[in-house]
This record gives structure tokens, C-alpha cells and sequence, in this order.
């Protein structure tokens, strides 16, 4: 019982990752899907790194 279960999750998954694909690939046709959120540039590591949260994660990293 448990078995089959299991199969039908696993089945109903890949359906919905399979749909969801579908729908990001009509609307990146579309032109309204963006990966990075929109019109944000990417950030380079200098600039991700002087962001206040991310200067004090690697300091502590650096610590140990």
C-alpha cells in the first residue's frame, strides 16, 4: 500500500514540475518571465560582499 503511495506522489511531482516548466517557457516567450527577478543587474562579488549582512557572514567566516 505503501508502495503505491509513493509511486502516485513521485508520478503527481513530475507532473507538476513538468507544468511548471510549461508555463515558464510560454511566458519567457512572452517575455514577462526573468530569471534574476526583473531588470536587476547581476551583482558583482565586491558588491555582494559590502552589503552590510554579507560583510559581517564573511568576517565571521573568515574567523572561524
Amino acid at each position: 500500500m505503501i508502495n503505491i503511495m509513493a509511486t502516485l506522489s513521485e508520478f503527481e511531482r513530475e507532473r507538476i514540475l513538468e507544468r511548471q516548466s510549461e508555463g515558464i517557457a510560454r511566458e519567457k516567450e512572452r517575455g514577462v518571465y526573468k530569471t534574476n527577478g526583473g531588470n536587476k543587474e547581476p551583482l558583482s562579488l565586491d558588491a555582494f560582499f559590502n552589503k552590510d549582512k554579507n560583510a559581517k557572514c564573511l568576517k565571521k567566516l573568515k574567523r572561524g
